[in-house]
């Protein structure tokens, strides 16, 4: 059963409210657009600056 939330606590996504009980009750994932390699954050924000990406930008750490 999901709870409900106070409508005043929700986040943005694309301008648009969504309240966090509707991503989970409709299952939306994010969209990964591209992942860059830790050691690569500033080729990803210089993507990022591009502003022609369609989905999330990853930075992936390295795990040990």
């Amino acid at each position: 059963m999901i709870e409900p939330v106070d409508p005043f606590q929700c986040c943005q996504l694309n301008s648009v409210p969504v309240f966090p009980w509707s991503l989970a009750y409709h299952q939306i994932r994010p969209v990964i657009g591209k992942v860059f390699a830790f050691d690569d954050a500033l080729g990803a924000y210089g993507f990022l600056e591009e502003a022609t990406h369609t989905g999330k930008i990853v930075i992936q750490r390295a795990l040990a």
